[in-house]
This record gives structure tokens, C-alpha cells and sequence, in this order.
């Protein structure tokens, strides 16, 4: 049978690559779960997402040069 990989199961990261402006380079995120990417962009394009069950991934962005 098929396997869903769901947001809530224990463990399910992602990988990610970014860049450009609001991204700091030469920044590494050990580990990184799929939920922390909405929250994190959103912050980016200084959105909220409210109630979300990710984090802002504070050392991978930089505000300064987004819209904020």
C-alpha cells in the first residue's frame, strides 16, 4: 500500500534551499521541519499565520532586507 507522509507525523523534516534578498547567506539549518517553511516565508512577506504548528526560522532570514 501507499504511505501518506503527513505534517504531524514525529520526525518528517525537509530539506530547503533559498536565497536572494531576506535570506542570510552562507546560513545552515541543521535540521528543519516542513511545517517551519509557511511561517517563515510568511515572516518574510511580513505576513501572519496565526495558530500555524511551525516556527519562524529566525537565523535563516533577515528582515532587514525584506519588506519589514
Amino acid at each position: 500500500g501507499q504511505r501518506l507522509h503527513l505534517q504531524r507525523r514525529p520526525g518528517l523534516g525537509t530539506g530547503c534551499i533559498g536565497g536572494g534578498a531576506g535570506i542570510r547567506p552562507g546560513v545552515s539549518i541543521p535540521r528543519m521541519r516542513l511545517v517551519d517553511i509557511a511561517p517563515t516565508v510568511a515572516a518574510m512577506l511580513d505576513l501572519d499565520l496565526d495558530g500555524v504548528d511551525g516556527r519562524i526560522l529566525r537565523d535563516l532570514i533577515d528582515l532587514r532586507k525584506g519588506r519589514r
